[in-house]
């Protein structure tokens, strides 16, 4: 029928094939990234874009410089811990067992004793030589009195006889004194002096 015919004539709109075969798509990287539907994409000024990266620079700078003081922080609590050992023992006593557990040497205690009015005798007929003295705490804490080792020497200082003996007292207070004697029955003929000293326990 004729006016069906017209009707669908109406209807019938421009072919999409064609019109798609009429666009030309944009090549890669020609895109315009500021407009967007043909409006202009807000962009922040310079300036703020560069304050902006400015405070992110800044936030890995802190974060570097924090690591950096607690590294260092950590290198100074170790290096106190093991260079001052000694007076941190001295100070504090139990950390000792830390140091002990760990394996590390600790440094013989400071030693403020003395020896006092030494002298030498003969007993029993010339034959036992004895050797006598006096230990002083010079110091201003109380100090524990290791061993005295008494060493007997020749003419050379080469050693005939070592002995150790104890003095009266474990442990003296500040300008406390505490006497000692070594008995040296038989001793060489040859002696021609003597050298005395503590004989400290090893740590």
């Amino acid at each position: 029928m004729p006016l069906e015919d017209e009707a669908f004539e109406e209807l019938d709109g421009p072919d999409p094939d064609a019109e798609a075969a009429d666009w030309d798509e944009p090549e890669p990287g020609s895109y315009d990234l500021t407009e967007l539907d043909g409006e202009p994409i807000p962009q922040l000024p310079i300036q703020t874009r560069a304050r902006v990266q400015r405070k992110k620079a800044q936030k890995r700078s802190g974060r570097s410089i924090g690591w950096y003081a607690l590294l260092a922080a950590i290198v100074a609590v170790v290096a106190v811990l093991y260079f001052a050992r000694g007076t941190l023992v001295e100070l504090w006593p139990p950390i000792e067992r830390l140091y002990v557990t760990a394996g590390i040497d600790l440094p013989a205690p400071p030693i403020t004793l003395d020896f006092r009015d030494t002298a030498t005798s003969f007993e029993d007929q010339d034959t036992t030589l004895v050797v006598s003295g006096t230990v002083i705490n010079s110091g201003e804490a109380e100090q524990a009195v290791p061993a005295v080792e008494v060493v007997l020497l020749d003419s050379t200082g080469a050693a005939l006889v070592t002995r150790a003996v104890k003095a009266d007292a474990a442990m003296l207070p500040p300008g406390g004194t505490a006497a000692f004697a070594a008995r040296f029955e038989n001793y060489p003929q040859t002696v021609a002096d003597l050298r005395l000293s503590f004989a400290l326990p090893a740590r």
